[in-house]
């Protein structure tokens, strides 16, 4: 009887505090108390339950400390998910550096990569987002590289791996591209590139060395501001092949956010320069603009009325552009 009494007791216990766990309206929760004594269960407020259990867990401390033993483990697949955690997340840079910089040494190649990017991320020495970078450059394909090169260098990232792609192209098969190693080395090296080699590219470059340009500059965020006026120049007097190369990157994909009036003036231009029905590449680019004149609105709804493909590339063009 002493037993199934126990039992009983013990039972009840551990219904009410599921039931004091998952229901809203009580303000504590049932602890169990001496079962010689028979008092069985009484109500424990919030307040005492949290005396009871001491002080709150420190979330960030407990994730510093799951870093520094992952970062010290044998397993090499641990150390870089510890690694990666720092690269996204940062940490204790006093804490974690030399640890950190014990393992870009590390045989490991995916160890020592993201060892690299997380001194990057801890503000260690100097040359690491260079190392990155490079071997990134040249292990194309390489899915930890181009992922560790996208977080210490996100606004070159894409660029530098289309550069990447364009030298090996031209160490097969014609003369390389002049200017690119300058400047797939100022990306390399600079968090703050200097856009002057890029823009003398694509301010006099034609054919296909121009939409090679066009394709490595395509992966800047932001494109610089004088890039886009670079090419905004020359739509007033470009070849057919080269302005249909620069409709096409403007209307396909670059970062536009920095982009002026002097270059929706000039699409605007070869819009309406352009033949009834025959505006769509520069329409669709003045839609990928990060907002629109209201000067601008009122052009294109005079372009709308030439034909009915204007018509509908307009209204594209609306519905995109800020």
């Amino acid at each position: 009887m002493a037993t199934a009494y126990v039992v009983g007791l013990a039972l009840i216990t551990a219904g009410a505090v599921a039931l004091a766990a998952t229901s809203g309206g009580i303000d504590g929760a049932y602890v169990a108390t001496s079962m010689e004594s028979g008092e069985g269960l009484r109500l424990e407020g919030r307040e005492a339950l949290a005396n009871r259990s001491g002080p709150p867990t420190d979330v960030a401390a407990r994730a510093d400390a799951d870093v520094e033993t992952g970062l010290t483990s044998r397993l090499a697949s641990r150390r870089v998910q510890a690694l990666r955690q720092v690269v996204e997340q940062g940490g204790d840079a006093a804490a974690l550096r030399p640890e950190v910089e014990r393992l870009a040494t590390d045989a490991d190649p995916r160890t020592a990569l993201w060892a690299r990017a997380a001194l990057v991320r801890l503000g260690g020495p100097g040359g690491m987002r260079a190392e990155v970078c490079r071997t990134a450059l040249v292990n194309p394909g390489w899915e930890d590289a181009e992922q560790a090169l996208g977080a210490v260098a996100p606004d070159v990232a894409q660029a530098l791996l289309a550069a990447g792609a364009e030298q090996r192209h031209r160490a097969r098969q014609g003369p390389p591209l002049a200017g690119l190693d300058t400047v797939v080395e100022t990306w390399t090296q600079s968090s703050h590139p200097d856009p002057e080699e890029l823009v003398r590219a694509l301010s006099s470059t034609t054919g296909d060395d121009l939409l090679a340009w066009l394709r490595i500059a395509r992966g800047l965020v932001p494109m610089p501001p004088a890039a886009l006026n670079a090419l905004a120049r020359r739509l007033a007097d470009a070849t057919p092949q080269d302005a249909a190369g620069i409709a096409k990157f403007f209307s396909a994909g670059p970062h536009l956010s920095l982009a002026d009036e002097g270059v929706e003036r000039a699409l605007l231009a070869r819009a309406a320069a352009s033949e009834a029905g025959h505006a769509g590449p520069w329409l669709l680019a003045l839609g990928r603009l990060p907002r629109l004149s209201a000067e601008t609105r009122r052009s294109l709804d005079a372009l709308a009325k030439r034909s009915p493909e204007d018509a509908q590339d307009v209204a594209v063009a609306l519905r995109a552009g800020g």
